[in-house]
């Protein structure tokens, strides 16, 4: 890069806030960083997150974007940076955006433009309802995401069927869904109408409430309104008149978007009031390998919860919605609850620990006891920065099938804890501890005879302890929408 352009570059990430001579590191890096230079940088750019974010949050325009700014510039001026000098440039011009029901997005050159939804739009339908749960247009498609919730025909077969009939069920269901997906359409403001042509589909949920998300065509460039239309039953449809903004020239800080680091770890959150109370979230970790997991811990019939709670200023606590985005994508998700109370003021949010997945793999051998046996032996196993010991490994009979539970020792607690762990090209299962919360054991099928059963195990997730606190004002006008 030449003068010009270092000149250019230094002044880009002096806008976002960047520490002074990072380019002066960034354009002398060799093929990978000074491990030195590199946590300095970050220790100042964080310090400068903090600094920023520590303030108390500006209301903004009703219905902007939420744009974080202090996952932007995290983002755009340090993970850019792991990915190696030639791509930082690229990396630092990338638009990034919190898009409502889609999370952080990269705009990309050859979408040509990008329009999206601002907010999240329901209509109810008998007891229940339709939402549109975000909307973004470029010149690749149209992408929907719908929330259906208690709407017959959108739900997911229920699980208490006889397998050979939940699996005849699932096929013609799926046939179903296909059909329901080609009826849905867009309208712009010409009246053309946008249907589902041959590009993928798909659902996801339970036995009353589901997700889909939609490929459609694509939109010109300088719409600004669409009409999303849902059938509902039989000659009925809903309809959602949806504004759309152009995502370049939409930006701002958002409402209320607030950063908060522990631990090294950065929590970006922006509330939304509506009929629900939903929070967009973006986990900022201390290295790109690492990836969010959960959002708190949740095992509602055990001892251990550590779940994320909502109170208002004078104590009341607001039930936390099933519902989710679907994926922790880009480590962002986003959270509801319950309504808020309209005479509310402020509220809290609390989230007590983040699960976080780093990468790791070790291969295990282990015992096969006979039927009804068990063999105690101690195997130790290296994921990563985590070691598991394997201690006991059980035979278990079932009606149709013999299995190994394998317990394991995990380790001591400490400011990273390590909660589970995965394993590859095997089906398995786990049971948690009800004190600690922790995997107890984990046990797989057992194919034919072997004295002997060989194990991958990888991805180990860990714990990291909060809490992340955030309070929030509540915007009346939002609240009443």
């Amino acid at each position: 890069m030449d003068k010009a352009g270092e000149m250019e570059l230094a002044a880009k990430l002096n806008g976002l806030g960047v520490p002074e001579d990072l380019t002066e590191t960034v354009l002398h890096w060799e093929p990978a960083p000074d491990a030195a230079a590199l946590e300095r940088i970050r220790a100042r750019t964080l310090e400068k997150v903090n600094r920023r974010t520590a303030l108390p949050p500006v209301r903004t325009k009703r219905r902007q974007l939420q744009v974080a700014a202090a996952a932007v510039l995290f983002l755009a001026a340090i993970l850019t940076l792991w990915a190696g000098p030639s791509r930082v440039w690229a990396g630092v011009r990338k638009v990034l955006t919190l898009l409502p029901g889609f999370s952080l997005m990269e705009e990309r050159e050859e979408w040509g433009y990008a329009l999206a939804a601002v907010d999240k739009y329901r209509q109810h339908y008998g007891e229940g309802y339709v939402e549109l749960a975000g909307l973004l247009a470029h010149g690749g498609g149209t992408y929907l995401n719908l929330y259906f919730s208690g709407i017959p025909g959108y739900a997911m077969p229920g699980e208490n069927m006889q397998k050979q009939d939940r699996e005849a069920y699932y096929e013609a269901y799926h046939a179903q869904l296909a059909a329901q997906a080609q009826k849905i359409y867009l309208l712009d403001e010409t009246g053309k109408k946008y249907r589902r042509e041959k590009a993928p589909f798909s659902f996801a949920g339970s036995s009353r409430e589901s997700h889909a998300w939609l490929w459609l065509p694509p939109l010109p460039p300088d719409t600004r309104r669409v009409t999303v239309v849902v059938p509902v039953a039989p000659g009925e449809e809903l309809r959602f008149s949806v504004p759309l903004v152009d995502v370049k020239s939409a930006g701002g800080e958002g409402e209320e978007t607030v950063g908060i680091t522990l631990h090294d770890i950065t929590v970006v959150a922006a509330p939304h009031y509506g009929e629900d109370t939903w929070f967009s979230l973006l986990v900022i970790p201390p290295h790109p390998d690492i990836q969010l997991a959960e959002i708190g811990r949740y095992y509602p019939s055990l001892p251990a919860p550590r779940p994320v709670a909502l109170v208002g200023a004078a104590g009341r606590e607001y039930r936390r919605l099933s519902r989710g985005s679907g994926s922790l994508g880009n480590n962002f998700t986003e959270l509801f609850f319950e309504r808020v109370d309209a005479a509310e003021t402020t509220v809290t949010l609390e989230i007590p620990l983040l699960l976080l997945k780093d990468k790791g793999q070790g291969k295990v051998t282990v015992p096969v006891p006979g039927a009804g046996e068990t063999i105690e032996f101690m195997q130790r196993v290296s994921l990563g920065r985590f070691t598991v010991g394997l201690t006991t490994v059980e035979r278990v009979s079932y009606p149709h099938e013999d299995s190994l539970k394998i317990y394991v020792d995990l380790g001591p607690a400490g400011e990273e804890t390590l909660e589970y762990f995965s394993l590859k090209d095997t089906s398995w299962g786990y049971t948690v501890d009800e004190v600690t919360g922790r995997m107890l054991y984990f046990e797989v099928p057992l194919q034919g005879s072997p004295q002997k059963v060989k194990l991958t195990l990888q991805d180990p997730v860990y714990s990291v302890e909060g809490p992340w606190t955030f309070t929030f004002p509540v915007l009346r006008e939002e609240a009443s929408r």
